[in-house]
This record gives structure tokens, sequence and C-alpha cells, in this order.
């Protein structure tokens, strides 16, 4: 049995049935495969495979999207798609093609506006290309921009179309596995996945952190969640359906997007937000903080009256690790804030290198409320430079309790109680 590495040596070297890449103007397609931006040759070598097989067959980017689509109509009439996609399926080859509405691009005339045709009136048998080990046909699981794997999961009973309309800028159906005419309408947010995908602008890798669905209407987070993970949304019931997406996470600046939870599928036309293998897909693009930010690590906190930050800590603590590493001439300024001005207490780390805990190996003193606050932006300090960064990146600041936020006495004072980053040179 050939293994995926020889199938595509055939194709991408030995193959006479070249199929050229372009970006793909505005249309309607029917797909039958799809791959992520970085993986063109699995695009390239399926094509050339159904070029041999006798398909008239074209495959194009959608950059955008993220994506190379396998195609073997394109229709500017969007019931002529539906209609060669249902045909198509009919075919065990294309049992999960699908239709794909590409609303950005030029508007040429269509190029291929061909249907399926076969070598013979056989067709092409499916044991055909079953025989050949991990070939990336459309019946196998299709790479998404967003997976770590070559191959993302796809729940092969399921595909979709995407028709525009005038009233709207897409409405999303779902056509089932028993191949009949008969099409759902999604109209709401719950009927299908939802996930939101975090990017570094900056370096193009994924960004680990947390995502707040908040009521527009009421101005409330109704649900916290990892970036990444597909989730379930219920309607929030607040009339207008209106949502905001808000992704805070330190090292980046605060972004915020808007959705419908009534209308889901109208905002696929924007750039940032897709919808492909029943899953709703929103993508963030984080902007590393600049000059003159001036930032709160929130998640930052201390053990009382000491110089040791908690276990918790961590995170934030290494994402502004990364933040450095990242930006090797990024140089920032440490303030450090306490809550009151009286001299008390102190507790320190001594010459054990554990910042996050407490033991009888940490070092008691007394001072006052500014030595306190100096030495919590020092244990940041000395922790990035036992990590490698350079001491002269930093500076320090310690305000003591002169720029406290609330009263020492109030329910909210422990919020004085801070780390502040302010970003010098980037």
């Amino acid at each position: 049995m050939k293994t995926l590495f020889n199938f595509l040596c055939v194709f991408l070297l030995g193959s006479s049935a070249v199929v050229q890449v372009n970006e793909l103007p505005k249309s309607n397609y029917v797909v039958v495969g799809a791959y992520s931006i970085n993986k063109e040759s699995y695009a390239k070598a399926y094509a050339n495979l159904l070029k041999e097989q006798g398909f008239d067959v074209q495959y194009g980017r959608s950059t955008p999207k993220r994506l190379f689509f396998v195609y073997i109509s394109q229709n500017k009439d969007f019931d002529d798609a539906v209609a060669t996609m249902l045909e198509a399926r009919k075919n065990e080859l294309f049992s999960d093609a699908w239709v794909f509405v590409n609303k950005t691009g030029s508007d040429i005339d269509v190029v291929n506006e061909s249907t399926i045709k076969k070598k013979d009136e056989s067709g092409v048998k499916r044991g055909e290309v079953d025989q050949v080990e991990d070939t990336p046909t459309s019946n196998l699981p299709q790479v998404s921009p967003n997976s770590s794997d070559d191959q993302a999961e796809q729940d092969s009973s399921i595909a979709f179309v995407e028709e525009p309309t005038e009233s709207t800028d897409s409405t999303a159906l779902m056509v089932s596995e028993s191949k009949s005419d008969e099409v759902k309408v999604i109209t709401e947010l719950s009927q299908i996945g939802f996930k939101v995908n975090l990017y570094n602008a900056q370096t193009a890798t994924e960004v680990n952190g947390s995502v707040d669905l908040v009521d527009t209407e009421r101005a409330r987070r109704i649900q916290q969640f990892n970036a990444g993970e597909i989730q379930a949304i219920s309607n929030p019931d607040n009339g207008t359906g209106k949502l905001s997406i808000i992704v805070d996470n330190f090292g980046f600046r605060k972004q915020q997007k808007e959705i419908n939870y009534f209308n889901p599928l109208t905002d696929t036309a924007k750039v940032d937000i897709d919808f492909f293998e029943g899953v709703y897909k929103v993508n963030f693009d984080l902007i590393r903080y600049g000059i003159g930010d001036f930032v709160v690590m929130y998640n930052v906190a201390f053990f009382k009256d000491a110089a040791i930050m908690r276990p918790e800590s961590k995170f934030e603590v290494n994402s502004l690790l990364t933040m450095m590493e990242e930006n090797p001439k990024m140089k920032i300024r440490i303030h450090g804030h306490v809550n009151g001005k009286h001299p008390g207490k102190i507790i320190s780390k001594g010459e054990e290198q554990d910042y996050y805990t407490l033991s009888n190996l940490n070092k008691q003193g007394i001072g006052g409320a500014k030595e306190l606050s100096k030495k919590r932006a020092e244990l940041i300090r000395d922790l990035l430079v036992q990590n490698g960064v350079d001491s002269d990146r930093m500076e320090i600041k310690a305000w003591g309790g002169k720029r406290m936020i609330y009263d020492k006495n109030s329910t909210q004072a422990d919020e004085n109680v801070r780390v502040e980053i302010e970003i010098l040179e980037d």
C-alpha cells in the first residue's frame, strides 16, 4: 500500500495533469476538499488525482478563510450550485461535497461552470482511491486553518452551504447525509458549535487565553471559556440577540467583536468570522502592547505582607516573559503598589529560587509600604532575569500606597495591591 509520502511524490512531481492555483473570485463553489493555507501541496495532490480520474476539477486559495479549496464546479447562480452539489453527492466519492460562497475577491466572470464529468459510465470506484493510504480526499477529515494536526476531525454526516441574500449577507443551510433535497435553515447560534481562536499577529502562532461572551444589551458577562474550545451558546434572551466577544489577555491589547445570536451567519462575510464543518469560528489577531501602553497585571497576587507571589500568578508572569522574549528591544518599567502607607512586617524570598511559595527559608523583616512595593516589583524583575531577560531592559518604580485606587478600608481595597507594566521601548 502506498504511503502518503509516495502518493504526494507521484502527484506533485510526476503528474501530467497540472492544476493551476489562483485566488478565488466571488462565486459559488461546489467544494470536495479543504486544506489549511500551509498545505497547498495536499490540495494540489488531491486535485491532480481527480484530474487523472477524469473529473474536471480545480483548486484555489481563499486568503481571508486561510484555506485552499478543491472544487468541481464554480457557478454565479447559487441555486445552480446547490443543485450541482446534490447531484455530486450521488457519487460516493463526493458524498460530503458542500457549497462555499466566496464573498471576497474580484467580480470576474465564471471560468469553470462544469458539473461532474465521469471518466466512463461506471465512474471512479471508491476502492481505486482507498488503495492509497492517507489520501487527502473529501471523504477523509479535512484540514482546518486552526488545527495543530495535518488533518482535523470532521463530522462526515454533515456538510453545509452558505446562501447570500439581499436582506442579509448570508444564510446557512445544512444538508443531511440522506442526500435529500430537504434543507434545514440555521437561525440561531445554539444550533451550531461556537469557537474563538486567538492568534499572535506578530508571529502568526496560536495564543492560549480566556474569552468573555457578553450580553451587549445588559452589559453583563454571560459566559467565559478558553480559546480554541468548541462551546454551546444559549439564548441571551435580551430581545435583540446582540452579543459581544471580548478578549483581554495580558501581553496583548484588548479587542472586542460583535455578533448576533439570531442571525449568526450574516457576519460570515467578515474575514475574521467563518462557518466551517458545522462550527462558527471567530478569529482574533492579537496585537502586542507598544510604547506608552500601561497595563495592570490583574492576575498577579502576593501573600500577605510578602514579596512572594501566589501560585496562580504564574500564567500571567510567564505571559510577560514571553512578551519580552518575542520583542528583544522592548524595555519596561515595573510599578509596585500596596494598600496603605504604614510600615509593617515584610517577608521576602531569601536565597532559594521559589518565587511562589512561603517557607521557613524566607527572610522576615520590618519596612515601610514603599519598601514592600519595591521588593514586589523587584521579585518579578529577578524572575525575568533568571529566565534570560537582560536586567538593563527593566526599571523599577515603587509607589507604596501613594496611588491607591480605593480607600484602604473599602471592600475593594485588595485592588490597591497591584503590579503595573509600562512599555518604555518596543
